[in-house]
């Protein structure tokens, strides 16, 4: 939400002399949600320049070479020995991939789904003569 500079002026000197968010809403006429987020911001900046946060792409490049590695890792198990959560872990850090265990572990239940063969079973009625 955009509001007025004198707004965030205002509120800024309110949260300065203690006011609780809830009478600093009333008082500078704009929602308590809007005072929550302009206090975290004013906290994280720690500037009297009230400005959002750069927003962090979800895309990650990491990610997909990961995935990749381990989709390879995959394969090459052999049905009788499934590869581990610590030896796909061991092999992604000698590939230089440093990812969390349980992201390592998120990834694998995903690509050994993915690698599993399905069925569908699918019946057709008899035509009918009439």
């Amino acid at each position: 939400m955009v509001i007025a500079r004198s707004k965030e002026i205002q509120i800024q000197d309110l949260l300065k002399a203690g006011y609780p968010q809830r009478n600093i809403a009333t008082e500078a006429d704009v929602c308590l949600t809007t005072v929550n987020n302009r206090n975290k911001l004013f906290k994280l900046s720690n500037s009297t320049m009230l400005r959002p946060a750069k927003r962090i792409s979800k895309y990650n490049p990491l990610e997909e070479i990961a995935r990749q590695r381990i989709r390879y890792y995959l394969s090459e198990e052999k049905k009788s020995q499934k590869l581990s959560l610590i030896q796909v872990l061991e092999k992604l850090h000698k590939d230089s991939i440093e990812v969390s265990k349980s992201k390592i572990k998120e990834w694998i239940r995903l690509e050994r789904n993915r690698l599993k063969e399905s069925y569908l079973d699918i019946y057709h009625a008899p035509p009918t003569t009439s």
